[in-house]
């Protein structure tokens, strides 16, 4: 896994990037933060409210977020 970040001062944003080696996932599964009542299964639904922008690329191995400061 890599993980790197790079800071924005000019958007007042963090952009952040997340590779992995693995095989992937489909991106359709994801629930709705709002659908989960668990205490699990949230990470991907709250990295959606949290950011400005997520995008998905390489099967699901890459993931870029934007974070609003």
């Amino acid at each position: 896994m890599v993980i790197s970040a790079e800071s924005r001062p000019h958007e007042n944003a963090l952009a952040i990037r997340i590779k992995d080696s693995g095989k992937g996932f489909e991106q359709g599964h994801i629930s709705k933060l709002e659908d989960v009542e668990k205490s699990y299964g949230r990470g991907i639904s709250l990295v959606k409210e949290l950011c400005e922008s997520v995008e998905y690329t390489n099967k699901g191995n890459t993931v870029d977020v934007i974070f609003k400061i």
